[in-house]
């Protein structure tokens, strides 16, 4: 049986214009709330509610925070169907866990970032128009550019890209490993420098909970990954198949997801 809900995703916008040609501004003081609804399959063959991750443009958000249990986020609207190209971008997007006990988890599903033809300047975060640009932190200031002036994606452990990077500016076509935040907070940057900028990822942020047995977390309403982490048990068996646990446990046909049939 296919029963359809709606989910409810807090969007906190640090932007002070909606208007999409000023996407790459995301310092304006005025804080909107804007709920995303999403139309999504809930399957009751297992225990735990199963609505599918909604998915998210960063460069569509860009300047905005995003709560909640999970999400899938794309580099751009046609993400694996056309390259993002647009020069001189730079854009934060910030993940908040669905409550301040929770820490987010951010992995890379398919990861292409690079330029044709790299920008002269050898600094991070350099941009050929600086007015778009985000002011540079201590650490982007004095930290050697391992994408060699091409485009990149950074991390932050916070609500900014002020807070402290989360290892070094990510670039090229392999896939990096997973990312934790050590609060409740995760700031995503992108930044295209150079010529003929060539941009294209998919990943997914969870909300996770670690630090807890099987049994704590259960008692907390959260599911117990095999691997020792806990999530919302709203992103158990859901339709999108993500595996938000990092090991299967959460897709498992077997205990103690018992996911069965959502996509009949």
């Amino acid at each position: 049986m296919i029963v359809k809900l709606v989910k409810c995703i807090n969007l906190k916008s640090n932007n002070n214009n909606n208007n999409n040609n000023n996407i790459m501004d995301g310092s304006g003081p005025i804080q909107k709330v804007v709920l995303l609804c999403m139309s999504l399959c809930l399957a009751n063959d297992s225990p735990f509610s199963s609505p599918s991750c909604p998915t998210v443009s960063v460069v569509d958000f860009c300047g905005q925070t995003l709560h909640g249990d999970g999400m899938v986020l794309t580099s751009h609207r046609d993400s694996r169907r056309y390259y993002f190209v647009v020069a001189s971008t730079d854009c934060q997007l910030t993940m908040q866990a669905a409550t301040p006990k929770d820490k987010v988890q951010f992995q890379f599903r398919f990861f292409l970032v690079y330029s044709m033809v790299r920008s002269p300047s050898s600094t991070l975060a350099s941009n050929d128009h600086p007015t778009l640009a985000l002011p540079k932190s201590r650490s982007e200031r004095e930290t050697p550019d391992p994408c060699t002036a091409g485009s990149y994606v950074q991390f932050y452990d916070g609500q900014n890209h002020t807070a402290k990077p989360l290892g070094m500016p990510l670039c090229g076509k392999n896939i990096p490993r997973p990312v934790t935040s050590t609060g409740n907070f995760l700031t995503l940057r992108l930044v295209t420098r150079g010529q003929q900028p060539r941009v294209d990822f998919v990943g997914d942020f969870t909300s996770v909970r670690t630090g807890l047995n099987a049994s704590a977390c259960s008692m907390e309403s959260y599911f117990p990954c095999h691997n020792g982490k806990c999530i919302p048990p709203s992103l158990v068996c859901d339709g999108s198949s993500v595996d938000n646990c990092g090991d299967g446990t959460d897709q498992a046909a077997q205990s103690p997801a018992w996911c069965k049939g959502w996509w009949l």
